[in-house]
Order: structure tokens, then C-alpha cells, then sequence
């Protein structure tokens, strides 16, 4: 009597499903709060990083259409418009800095930086742009101008990703002159 007692009981809860909903949700409901923050995270990651590979875009490609000379006054305008892509239309620097530089090949074939020009306030760090591979885009006389833009991340919820710095550069050569000198 007692084992066919034991028996139904535990074939009675085996069938009963009341709570089965509940303890699904307790399992997977983490799991889908940790997608959904983080997702939010990565989107805006991914957001900063496109905004910094425009606006690096936008310089490089307004410093490659100086006909002979890039005055200092027009590259800060030019770093205005980086600043307006990166900060939603404002011209504040925020934190975002913006680097160009120049470089040409010399006589002997060496290649050399002939100037450099640095804006922004903001607490991004920017490495030294990667000077690997420039001999091929410099066909003839033709300078290569980097531009460069870093930015900081500081993650929404910060659930799954923290604060990163974001940077990204453009190699372009002039379009109307073989060589850019800054005056």
C-alpha cells in the first residue's frame, strides 16, 4: 500500500505543471536582461565608431581637396565639422580629438612626416596612425594624408561593456595637387 501510495505522488507531481511557467521565466528572464542591456551597449559602441570613421572621412577628405596649401584657419574648421559629427551638430570639442598629418617621400625614397596638425580637448588617446604600406599609395610625388579621430565610449548602462576609447584614420592622397604644405 505504501509503495502504490509512493507511486501515484510521484507520478502526480510528475504531471503537475503549475510552476513549470515560473521557474522557465526565473531561468531564461537573466539571460534575456543581459541580451537586451547589453545590445544597447553595443549598438551605441558601434554608433561612436561609425561617427569616427565619418568624421575622420569628412577631414581627409577636405584637407585632400587644398589645391597646393591647407591654411591652420581651414583645418580648424575642418575639426569643426569632425566635432559637429562625432557631438550631434554642436561644435564643442567634447571628447573627441582630431589629427592630420602629411607625409611625403623624400629624394633617397624615404618617407617622412612634413607636418602635423592636432584639435580637440578631449581625454581619447590617439596613437601614432600606422605608417605601414604607405610607399604603395604614394604613386609618383603624391603626399598621403591621415587623418585621425578619437573619441570615448562611456557605455549607456555599462551592463555589459565598459568606457573604450574609439579611433579610426583615413589614408587618402591630394586630388588637385601632388603635394599639401600647411601654412
Amino acid at each position: 500500500m505504501i509503495s502504490l501510495r509512493k507511486r501515484f505522488i510521484k507520478t502526480q507531481f510528475r504531471q503537475d505543471d503549475s510552476g513549470l511557467a515560473a521557474v522557465e521565466f526565473g531561468l531564461i528572464f537573466p539571460i534575456l536582461v543581459f541580451l537586451f542591456f547589453g545590445l544597447i551597449d553595443l549598438t551605441g559602441y558601434i554608433s561612436t565608431y561609425r561617427k569616427a570613421t565619418l568624421a575622420a572621412s569628412i577631414v581627409a577628405d577636405l584637407v585632400g581637396q587644398n589645391k597646393d596649401t591647407v591654411s591652420t584657419t581651414a583645418l580648424n574648421d575642418y575639426f569643426l565639422a569632425a566635432y559637429m559629427v562625432t557631438n550631434y551638430g554642436s561644435t564643442d570639442d567634447g571628447n573627441v580629438k582630431v589629427n592630420v598629418s602629411v607625409y611625403r617621400k623624400n629624394s633617397t625614397g624615404t618617407i617622412g612626416q612634413v607636418w602635423t596638425h592636432s584639435g580637440g580637448t578631449g581625454t581619447a588617446v590617439c596613437a601614432a596612425p600606422s605608417t605601414t604600406g604607405l610607399a604603395t599609395l604614394m604613386t609618383g610625388t603624391k603626399d598621403v594624408i591621415i587623418a585621425q579621430v578619437c573619441t570615448h565610449f562611456k557605455a549607456y548602462v555599462g551592463f555589459a561593456l565598459s568606457d573604450y576609447n574609439v579611433s579610426d584614420s583615413i589614408y587618402v592622397v591630394p586630388r588637385l595637387s601632388d603635394k599639401v604644405d600647411k601654412s
